[in-house]
């Protein structure tokens, strides 16, 4: 039951914790960065990664179109990653199951502690799956909240597996 209800929570994490290298049990990890070509702006604060993007810390990886990074007075501002979709993966748990996700836009905003998943944003590990057009996660306040498209046809769409102990066929009765 409770990888049901943490899996946007661990999904989202990690992608926010391989962006910012936030404090983690992989926090001693290096971030390797690879991109066909990147351009860095120390006057306007900004860097862009392009070009098959990827991005390893640890037993996380996300992989990009485009990433591009904002700073303030070396203070990390936001992290927008871009993609036909974006993909990240992260193994999880002490079963060390993946976490798997995609949209085809991911902000972070250092400010708010938000992470938004836009266009096609979709969440799942194994069979569950978590779905909707916009996906925002406040790190602070552990909320999730999704939204429908403002067309209104891509519904937010959520799918739970029993797992194999959670069905009242797999128990036995005392």
């Amino acid at each position: 039951m409770k990888t049901r209800h943490s899996l946007p929570w661990l999904l989202l994490a990690a992608v926010m914790r391989a962006a910012v290298g936030a404090p983690t049990p992989q926090l001693d990890e290096r971030i390797e960065l690879e991109a066909d070509r990147v351009d860095i702006d120390e006057k306007f604060g900004y860097s862009t990664y392009a070009g098959n993007v990827k991005m390893t810390k640890g037993d996380i990886s996300i992989g990009a179109d485009i990433m591009t990074v904002y700073k303030q007075q070396d203070q990390l501002q936001k992290i927008i990653f871009q993609g036909a979709p974006v993909r990240f993966e992260q193994l999880a748990g002490a079963d060390h199951k993946a976490v798997k996700g995609q949209a085809n836009l991911i902000e972070y905003n250092a400010a708010s502690r938000i992470i938004t998943l836009t266009e096609n944003a979709e969440l799942w590990q194994e069979q569950d799956r978590f779905s909707g057009n916009v996906i925002r996660y406040d790190i602070d306040q552990k909320l999730v909240s999704a939204q429908k498209s403002e067309t209104g046809q891509d519904r937010v769409k959520v799918i739970i597996h029993p797992k194999s102990g959670d069905s009242p066929a797999a128990k036995t009765p005392q």
